[in-house]
């Protein structure tokens, strides 16, 4: 043998024993040590769901051959969530993260699968990565990882394949270790679905508190000029208190012109429709988000600047919205679709403008609430939205004018005391003391031929026949003949009673029957009401006249005041009201300011009402026809 085949033979037999030794010297996880896991949890570091301040979720698109990731933050400063994944739009994740964070909590291993890295595809495991993967590869499983506020990881785990012939069994696996262990796992907290990770409720309103909608149906052409606006039709309808749609508005638009309209005998708003819109209002779903360009203010106003930015422009318009120059120099935005109008009770008042086609949602599928596909429901539009305060809603209060001097405070006293410098003097009236009642003895000086006289005659009638010429003499001589006639016909028609008799029949007298004196009363009647009146009025008259200048001054100035403070009550009662909107409005905008937001095309429809959708036929009167021989 050769020096060469020896020592070939020498480094043969070295590798030999070097390789043996490095197998038996390897390290490795034995079937005991493996046993020893099952029943621990995985995590055992990981105790408190509030240590979580990142979630992160990587998934693979076999398909497309696309990876996708899903990520929500938690701010240490400010503590608030947000996905980054989503250009940092808000999230609503405190409940959701603690679900999530949860499912992963002694998470424990009830069997080991497999120690082989060749077993990964086999069970849903593969690590997604976007560089060792391409687009037809399979069993790529879910990377979830939670991190604390210092960026330690807490958890990373790979979430496989469901257990075969088990509900809530799963293959998982630590990204750094072959071993695949099975485990009791609900994955439906680790949803990356974006609607599900934020304000459900995006408008913050409450379909009970519109009381107003307002439709503004147009479309924007564009031409080799520009774009231009097409009107259709304006409406607006107001709900009543008793809960029935009422139009309040219908121009039709007619070579640009509007045309105001009604309904025909034969047409109704519908009302299923309108009910539809609110409820949808009240609960509008939104998909997903797009930032919008710098130079929008929260109300679309664009900036002197914005106009020129050729970038921010084309964002807008291949969203379907068009920015308008203003004689301000600032810009306008007009929708592709026409807009809607929300007004509330309480002055605010939401606009949303419908725009185009959401290109990435073309190709995605959506199902109907009855649950079969619509070649039209899998696509997604862009929505912006804005508040504003409805300034009708708050119509200055009236307030009480504010005297300036004491006789405006009393104007019953100067209306009082006008017609003594107007008219002539009135005749003189009997002093009040001076006129008889029919509770009032009789005056014993009376002449005794009176006495007789009276004695002929009842009671009653003397004191309503003297009080007809003290009221007005000259304007009621029927009444005085009248009462002179039946005084006559009572004389003749009954003997004259003695003066003992008189004595005792007076007192009944007041009690006779109406029908006695029922003329006499009538007549009696005005004269008396006015004899009344100016009396008690002259009575109440001395006691303002006679205040002095200081007396005067104090109630007027206590009037006054107490007026002021009344009007300002007023005024504070709808300026505080104002100012609750325009908080409110500010709030919302800083909400809305940066975002297009994306639609399904099933809530599209529901708010975007055509002029069919708003008006329809009114159903037929139905009639019981008569029975037959009738």
């Amino acid at each position: 043998m050769t020096e060469s085949g020896k020592t070939g033979v020498f480094w043969l037999v070295a590798s030999v024993v070097v390789a043996m030794a490095a197998i038996v010297a390897w390290p490795r996880s034995t079937e005991t040590d493996l046993a020893a896991l099952v029943g621990k949890p995985i995590f055992e570091n990981f105790n408190d769901v509030l240590d979580v301040s990142m979630l992160k979720i990587d998934r693979f698109d076999e398909e497309l051959g696309q990876l996708s990731s899903f990520e929500v933050t938690r701010d240490a400063k400010t503590n608030q969530w947000s996905i980054p994944s989503h250009d940092g739009y808000p999230a609503d994740a405190t409940e959701q993260i603690r679900d999530a964070a949860t499912a992963f909590l002694n998470l424990e291993i009830l069997d080991v699968a497999s120690e082989v890295k060749d077993d990964h595809e086999k069970f849903g495991v593969l690590e997604p990565n976007a560089s060792s993967l391409k687009v037809g590869d399979e069993g790529v499983g879910r990377l979830v990882q939670f991190e604390n506020d210092q960026g330690e990881v807490l958890v990373n785990l790979i979430i496989g394949s469901m257990v075969k012939d088990s509900e809530d069994q799963r293959f998982v696996r630590i990204p750094t270790q072959d071993v695949t262990y099975v485990v009791k796992f609900d994955d439906k907290p680790l949803t990356t679905k974006f609607d599900a990770w934020i304000e459900d409720n995006l408008l913050d309103l409450s379909s009970f508190d519109i009381q107003k909608i307002g439709i503004r149906d147009y479309s924007i052409v564009r031409t080799l000029q520009g774009a231009s606006m097409q009107p259709n039709f304006d409406a607006d309808v107001v709900l009543t208190e008793d809960d029935t749609w009422q139009l309040d508005k219908l121009d039709v638009y007619e070579k640009g012109k509007p045309v105001a309209q009604t309904l025909a005998d034969d047409q109704e708003l519908d009302g299923t429709k309108l009910g539809e819109l609110r409820s949808a209002l009240d609960d509008l779903k939104i998909v997903d988000v797009r930032r919008k360009p710098d130079g929008l203010s929260g109300d679309l106003k664009a900036d002197s600047g914005f106009m020129k930015n050729d970038d921010a422009v084309r964002s807008l318009i291949t969203r379907g919205f068009y920015p308008q120059p203003t004689e301000d120099g600032k810009g306008e935005v007009f929708a592709a679709n026409g807009e809607l109008i929300a007004t509330l009770k309480n002055g605010v008042e939401y606009l949303l403008r419908f725009g185009e086609i959401d290109q990435q949602s073309m190709d995605s599928e959506e199902e109907t609430e009855a649950g079969e596909e619509d070649n039209v429901t899998g696509v997604n539009r862009y929505l912006l939205v804005t508040a504003r305060v409805n300034e009708a809603t708050f119509p200055e209060p009236e307030l009480q004018t504010v005297p300036e001097t004491w006789e405006q405070l009393h104007p019953e006293v100067e209306a009082a005391q006008a017609p003594k410098t107007d008219q002539p003097a009135e005749q003189p009236k009997p002093a009040e003391t001076d006129k008889p009642t029919a509770t009032e003895p009789k005056d014993d000086a009376a002449p005794a031929d009176t006495k007789a006289d009276e004695a002929d005659k009842p009671a009653t009638e003397e004191p309503k026949e003297e009080s007809k010429p003290a009221a007005d003499s000259d304007t009621e001589p029927a009444a005085d003949d009248a009462s002179e006639e039946a005084t006559d016909e009572e004389v003749d028609g009954c003997e004259a009673p003695s003066d003992d008799a008189s004595d005792e029949a007076e007192p009944t007298l007041l009690l006779q029957d109406e029908e006695d004196d029922q003329a006499a009363a009538e007549a009696a009647k005005p004269a008396t009401e006015t004899d009344e009146k100016p009396a008690a009025e002259e009575a109440a008259k001395p006691a303002k006249s006679e205040l002095t200048a200081e007396e005067k001054q104090e109630e007027l100035e206590v009037a006054q005041e107490s007026i002021r403070k009344a009007n300002q009550r007023k005024l504070d009662e709808r300026n505080d009201q104002l100012e609750e909107a325009r908080k409110k409005v500010r709030s919302l905008n800083e909400r809305f300011a940066d975002w297009y937001y994306v639609v399904p095309e099933s809530e599209y429809r529901k708010i975007h009402l055509s002029r069919d959708n708003l008006i329809k036929q009114k159903e037929p009167i139905q009639t019981t026809p008569a029975p037959p021989g009738n």
